[in-house]
């Protein structure tokens, strides 16, 4: 069966309300929910509607990054390593949220970024792409 894009907006919907009112820790318990509710749903077709939701699994817990100001409540500062490499600094256990989301934006001048717990690498081309960079998330002390 065929879904269309409002079948799939409307579960992509139910399972952020979920993740908004719940502490999901498994994929599978968002595939009882959803059948539950009625939907016909995989695991394989959770993970892809995370993907597609920008879901990151921060501590053990999905998330959904809900606002513009993540950048802000998240990120600590940032300094520039030689011109093309980016430092970014978060709170402990920032760094895997914030990476992802800024992979999400898809900008042309990241040329890669690397998240450990609390500090991002971004790779870049030269000190204009970092600007570039730095003013896209917002971070004004690079």
């Amino acid at each position: 069966m065929h879904m269309t894009n409002f079948d799939l907006r409307t579960r992509q919907t139910t399972i952020r309300e979920l993740l908004a009112d719940q502490k999901i820790m498994r994929q599978e318990e968002v595939v009882k929910f959803l059948t539950a509710k009625g939907y016909t749903v995989t695991q394989s077709s959770v993970s892809r509607d995370f993907a597609e939701m920008g879901v990151v699994k921060l501590n053990g817990t999905y998330l959904i990054p809900s606002s513009a100001n993540l950048f802000a409540s998240q990120i600590l500062g940032s300094r520039r390593a030689g011109p093309n490499l980016l430092v970014i600094s978060t709170i402990t256990g920032g760094a895997p949220l914030v990476g992802v989301r800024i992979d999400q934006l898809g900008l042309k001048e990241i040329v890669g970024t690397i998240s450990g717990d609390d500090t991002i690498f971004i790779a870049t081309e030269s000190v204009e792409a970092q600007n570039v960079i730095l003013k896209a998330v917002g971070v004004t002390n690079g």
